[in-house]
């Protein structure tokens, strides 16, 4: 089988890909956002996502407003691509618990306002799912 993700994040140059794909797109996954908007700096038509705060001013990135709204820490809950993050557990937690603790801590309004002023969503209750 070929590849689905580009070794080396070239499709000039990652011949298995490249065979494969013959003009599709080349996928290419990195260890860190950094590392991705460097890549993406770099590599002409090259489409990535990152936290809104790292990509503002990273030479040679463009950030692109979807249906009109730019990301942006004043408004993140109205951009339409925004990535979530869940805190699972296996049950509710025993009082107490570091687990418990750490989940309550989340829910706070200061570490949400930290949150937001860190340029992310804050944490959230999804219903159903917390009960």
């Amino acid at each position: 089988m070929t590849p689905t993700t580009s070794l080396d994040c070239d499709p000039l140059t990652d011949k298995a890909v490249a065979a494969a794909a013959r003009g599709s797109v080349t996928r290419c996954e990195l260890a860190s956002t950094e590392d991705v908007l460097d890549k993406v700096a770099a590599q002409p038509g090259a489409l990535g996502h990152s936290e809104p705060t790292l990509a503002t001013g990273h030479e040679g990135v463009l950030r692109v407003p979807l249906d009109g709204e730019a990301a942006s820490t004043g408004h993140l809950d109205q951009y339409p691509y925004r990535g979530v993050e869940y805190a699972y557990t296996h049950r509710s937690p025993a009082p107490g618990s570091l687990a418990a603790g750490f989940l309550a801590h989340l829910d706070e309004g200061t570490s949400q306002d930290v949150i937001r002023e860190q340029g992310h969503l804050p944490y959230g209750r999804a219903a159903g799912l917390c009960d």
